[in-house]
Formats: structure tokens, C-alpha cells, sequence
């Protein structure tokens, strides 16, 4: 049985289905697998085909894509299976024509390379064009910065030092860059052309530890160190069935804040307020404010929020110790189908995570904040996943600490809270600054400035950490400098 299937689909007349699994191998290079060594294979052995034009078509090469983008991005699916009576007519949308959406557009590196001879210039040229699109992946149409390159190095602390240099558009050219040498010498072994194979082989080489040098000195000439300024990040674990319970769900996230001592700082997860929230509410206010203590305690929670104009934002609220609301800051980049329906009047669906309506847009001026002698920037959900545009317009450069506010309870025990983490992790080390994750369903943790983990609590977990928070470097990173 299991020959008859190989012969089915490896079989010469459906060799393109070899395309599509291979392809769909490629996703293992990103968390929780963090396989590096096989994406850079998977995608080598592609090049090498690619560089003689006449081995890969164009339906090829598609049916390669879309196998990686289905494999790395299945988890779009899972949000629309919670109300399946509602959202299941999306539920192909989400598994094929995004994935192939980003296939299609992967396709124009591969029509360019055709126009080109030498092998270097294609690597190069295919290096130069896959940034572009990934890019336009991550900033056109409504933006979706995903499953890049960079991101395979999620646990090579010395490679993604460089994202300080360039930051994660940088770090994808030189990875698919390596990438591309490596088919380029699989392509010289496969002519017998062995001294043509060696050459690219020793530049991979040559680049690989240069950039690994680079991680160990940046590594060892900044330790981690601490401000006098102490957190907790309370991760409730709070289940979609449980949400209804209102009262349940304040209590939960009131007991894992108690008996605080003498934190500086209490973070709770993106929306995890039980109530539609309004400055006017002196009573949840009160309520809210009872586990802090001293002067220079203060509550940073998610909550949908409610302004004087009855306008409804996915926000961050801060509350200090004696119950008073003392800053804002409303999500400004909505998740399509989640937050709002793009394009509303042709398409008649209800949002997938909230039964009362499309959120407003935030001020794009208005997130950070001070505290306790520390500059905060505040991202929400998957904001900290844009590179440059998680950080507040008008003052990047004196930010001390970003703290991201997400919930990652609608993708289940899947690979996207792992990816999700791996991305926003990237943030520290571009902008030489610390960050604290707070998750209700997902992995909460902290990270130095160089991208160090210093806590964690693990998915599906009920808990809370203490921990000092870290410092920001000295210096700002040549990515923070320039890229602003």
C-alpha cells in the first residue's frame, strides 16, 4: 500500500506532487521544531532545480510554495471552528488561498531568474527578490509579516544577533542568501563540476561563522542587567467557554495578583478586563487596583474598551494604586476577520473574536507611556510583529521596554503560539530593548535587550512570574539608528 502511494505520487508523471511535500518539509524550520539545518535542505535542493531552468516549471515551483505556506500557516483555520455554525464557509479561505496568495506572488523571483545566466547572479538576484516579496508579504495588502527566513534561527542566539545590524528583512537576504549558495553548489555536484561546488560551499561557510564570531563577541561584551524596577506577568489561561463567566474570570486574574510585595509593575494579557471597560467604571476601577500596592504600583491590562463616543477599541488600560485610569493606548493595526471585516459591505461575515462589531482604530502617536522612571511602548496581540511599526512614531529612540499584551487561546495547542513568540522575540534584539510577553492562552515571557530569555510560563498554563525587569543598552543598535 504505502509502495503504490510513492509510486503514485514520486512517480515521473506526478513528480509535482514531490514539489508540494517537499515544500510543505520547509515549515519545520520554524518553532517549535526550530529545524534550521532542514528548511536551508529543503529550500537548497529547490534552488539547485530552479538554476536549470528546464527542470522546474512554473507549476512547480507554485506547488512548492503553497505546500511551505500550508504547512507553516495551517493554524489560520483554527480560530473559525469555534463558532463553526458562523464561520465555517471560511474555513477554505483560510487553509488554501492565503497560503496561495503568498505562493503566486513567490513566483516572480522565479520568472526573473530566468533572464539570468550565472549561477551567482541568480543567487544573488533571487536573494534580492525574495526580500522584496516577503516585504510585500509583510506590508502590503493588510500586511501579514509571517514565517520569514530570519525566523529559522529562533534558537541560534549567535546568528540573530546580526537582526541588531539590519534587522529581520536583513537577516532573511542573508539566510535565503546562504540558501541559495548551497544550492548553488548542490547544482556544480550534480554537473560534476566539483571545484565550482567547493567555492559555494566555503562562502556559506565562510559567512555562516562570521555572522556566529559577530553573535559570541555581541554576546559576551553585553550582559544581561537588571533595573531596580520589579513585574509580574499573570497568565490566567482563561478558555473561550470560560469567558462568559465574568465574575469567575475577575476573580481568577485578581487571586494570581495578590501578595505582589513590592512589584513595581502588574501585566495582564490582552483582554482578559471581564467587562466592557469605560473610564467612568469607579468601581471596577477600585476593584482592579486592590492587589497594588505603594505609590508606584501600577496594572497594565488588555481590555475592549468603550470611549465617551461609544466607540469600541482593543486596548491596554493602566491603573494605579489608588483606582485612577491614567493612560490608553487602542490597538492600532486590527486583525482582519478578527477585529474588523475588511471591504464590509461585499462581505457579510461577523467578526471571528468578538460578537459587537468592527473595532476602532487607535491613535498611532499614543503608545508609550511613563512609568516608574521607565519609557513603555505598548503593542498589542500581533502588532509586536511588525518590524519598525511596533515602536511609537514620534519617539522611538528613548524607549526603554516594550510589553506586548496578546492572546493566542483561538489557535488551540498548535504551532502558531510558538511562532508567535519567535517573532515578537526578534523586537528585543533589533531595538537593543527589553521585552515582557504577557499571554492568557499561549507562552508569556521576558527577554533581555540581546533577546535573552530570562522567565517563561508554558502554553496552557495557569500561573504567574516575579523578575527585575532588564535594561536597555547603552548604545542603540545600528538597526534602531538607521531604520527610523
Amino acid at each position: 500500500m504505502l509502495r503504490k502511494t510513492k509510486d503514485y505520487f514520486f512517480a515521473n508523471n506526478n513528480s509535482n506532487f514531490k514539489y508540494f511535500f517537499i515544500g510543505m518539509l520547509g515549515a519545520l524550520g520554524f518553532a517549535p521544531f526550530n529545524l534550521y539545518p532542514i528548511f536551508m535542505a529543503v529550500f537548497s535542493w529547490f534552488l539547485a532545480k530552479v538554476y536549470d531552468n528546464s527542470l522546474v516549471s512554473l507549476q512547480k515551483s507554485f506547488l512548492f510554495f503553497l505546500g511551505f505556506y500550508i504547512a507553516a500557516l495551517y493554524w489560520l483555520a483554527i480560530p473559525l471552528t469555534v463558532d463553526l455554525s458562523k464561520h465555517f464557509v471560511l474555513i477554505p479561505f483560510a487553509v488554501t488561498l492565503i497560503p496561495a496568495y503568498f505562493s503566486v506572488q513567490m513566483l516572480i523571483p522565479i520568472v526573473v531568474l530566468r533572464y539570468f545566466r550565472g549561477i551567482f547572479s541568480k543567487s544573488f538576484v533571487f536573494s534580492v527578490l525574495y526580500t522584496v516579496t516577503i516585504y510585500i508579504h509583510g506590508h502590503g495588502s493588510f500586511g501579514f509579516p509571517w514565517v520569514f527566513s530570519a525566523y529559522i534561527w529562533n534558537l541560534h542566539e549567535l546568528f540573530m544577533q546580526t537582526l541588531s545590524i539590519y534587522g529581520v528583512y536583513g537577516l532573511s537576504f542573508v539566510t535565503i542568501l546562504l540558501t541559495s549558495f548551497l544550492g548553488a553548489a548542490i547544482f556544480y555536484r550534480n554537473q560534476d563540476k566539483t571545484k565550482q561546488s567547493l567555492k559555494y560551499l566555503s562562502i556559506s561557510a565562510s559567512i555562516f561563522f562570521l555572522i556566529c564570531i559577530f553573535g559570541v563577541i555581541r554576546l559576551a561584551k553585553n550582559p544581561t542587567e537588571y533595573t531596580p524596577i520589579t513585574a509580574r506577568i499573570v497568565q490566567p489561561n482563561i478558555q473561550h467557554h470560560e469567558k462568559k463567566q465574568r465574575k469567575d474570570m475577575l476573580n481568577r486574574m485578581l487571586e494570581l495578583s495578590r501578595n505582589i510585595g513590592d512589584i513595581n509593575l502588574l501585566i495582564w494579557p490582552e483582554a482578559t478586563i471581564p467587562y466592557l471597560y469605560s473610564e467612568n467604571l469607579r468601581g471596577l476601577h477600585q476593584l482592579l487596583s486592590e492587589p497594588l500596592v505603594g505609590n508606584h504600583a501600577y496594572l497594565i491590562a488588555g481590555a475592549v474598551r468603550e470611549d465617551f463616543a461609544e466607540n469600541i477599541y482593543n486596548s491596554a488600560v493602566i491603573i494605579d494604586h489608588f483606582g485612577r485610569n491614567i493612560h490608553n493606548y487602542d490597538k492600532i493595526h486590527l486583525v482582519p476577520f478578527g477585529e474588523y471585516i475588511p471591504f464590509r459591505s461585499f462581505l457579510p461575515f461577523e467578526n471571528i473574536t468578538n460578537d459587537i462589531g468592527d473595532f476602532n482604530i487607535g491613535s498611532v502617536n499614543h503608545n508609550s507611556v511613563q512609568l516608574c522612571g521607565l519609557k513603555i511602548a505598548l503593542a498589542i496581540c500581533y502588532e509586536a510583529v511588525f518590524p519598525v511599526d511596533c515602536m511609537p512614531s514620534n519617539d522611538k529612540q528613548s524607549i526603554d521596554l516594550m510589553i506586548n499584551l496578546t492572546n493566542d487561546g483561538w489557535f488551540g495547542f498548535s504551532t502558531q503560539p510558538f511562532q508567535h513568540l519567535q517573532i515578537v522575540r526578534t523586537r528585543a534584539i533589533e531595538m537593543g530593548i527589553p521585552l515582557i510577553r504577557a499571554t492568557n492562552i499561549g507562552i508569556s515571557a521576558v527577554f533581555d535587550s540581546l533577546g535573552r530569555e530570562i522567565k517563561r510560563i508554558q502554553i496552557n498554563t495557569i500561573g504567574y512570574i516575579d523578575f527585575k525587569i532588564p535594561s536597555k543598552l547603552s548604545q542603540q543598535t545600528l538597526f534602531s539608528t538607521f531604520c527610523f
